[in-house]
């Protein structure tokens, strides 16, 4: 999931909703018919052991710092070869 949907920023102030990755990361394992879904605790622990930052935004939501989310790789992929 991290090395398809997800890219790793360093831009001040870039941060996405905690809810709205976790919700991409449940929809990329349904579409990789992966059977094993992580929970939100340990999503949001795998996220912090691979070294991104949990914070709240100004309305105290869940985000993370650092972390934007893209379009399908794989998907862009398919489309450069048709090129």
């Amino acid at each position: 999931f991290l090395a398809d949907r997800t890219e790793r920023t360093n831009a001040a102030g870039q941060q996405t909703p905690a809810a709205a990755v976790y919700d991409a990361y449940c929809r990329w394992c349904e579409e990789n018919h992966e059977r094993s879904v992580m929970g939100k605790i340990t999503f949001n622990d795998t996220l912090e052991e691979r070294g991104f930052v949990r914070g709240q935004d100004r309305t105290k939501s869940n985000v993370w710092k650092g972390l934007v989310l893209t379009e399908r790789r794989s998907e862009a992929r398919t489309l450069e070869d048709l090129d």
